[in-house]
């Protein structure tokens, strides 16, 4: 088997043998903010095209109802990140993860309580997978609860709430008031 590289370079991504670095492709945008706030940026080696990963060339994998496989296989990721859509995983997604032996994370993100589960999780399978990383992820990990758990707090509407609209956005979704008033971000 020839692995080559995501990029334009010729060497492998393929880990050497006994290597327990954590390789991150996601296929979610929120998803991929979740790592990158965890401080995983580096070990995100594939994503969709609307994950945004700052000072990288992320190689586009696909997106979760359109999989590019040959392009997933050769990133080689350790973990596969998945939102899942309402008639669930692509069972040939299922079996290609199996066969590459990827560690398949998924979850359904429907408010923050399911991004602060997800946040969690990533944090868990990365500091299984790449011990090393776990503590700067422990202090980043309880930067992000904090904050979600101060956005859980039920907050009026109106003027001066503007914050609750960058929490949507850095979970990766879209403040839907400001598009409405024209100032629209994220």
């Amino acid at each position: 088997v020839c692995a080559v590289s995501c990029d334009e370079a010729s060497s492998p991504t393929v880990p050497p043998a006994g290597a327990r670095e954590a390789r991150i492709a996601s296929l979610s945008p929120a998803l991929t903010e979740c790592a990158v706030e965890l401080g995983l940026a580096a070990r995100i080696v594939g994503g969709t095209p609307w994950c945004i990963v700052e000072g990288s060339d992320v190689p586009v994998v696909g997106t979760l109802l359109d999989v590019d496989a040959e392009t997933l296989v050769r990133c080689a990721p350790s973990l596969l990140l998945v939102q899942p859509p309402a008639q669930g995983i692509d069972p040939a997604l299922e079996d290609l993860a199996a066969r590459h032996r990827w560690t398949m994370l998924s979850w359904r993100i429907n408010g923050l309580d399911d991004a602060r589960d997800a946040m969690d999780g990533i944090a868990a399978a990365v500091a299984e997978a790449d011990p090393p990383l776990a503590e700067g992820m422990r202090e980043r990990q309880a930067a992000w609860v904090a904050l979600l758990d101060a956005a859980l707090v039920p907050l009026p509407l109106g003027s001066g709430t503007e914050h609750v609209g960058w929490v949507l956005v850095m979970l990766g979704g879209l403040d839907g008031v400001a598009c409405w008033w024209g100032t629209c971000i994220g």
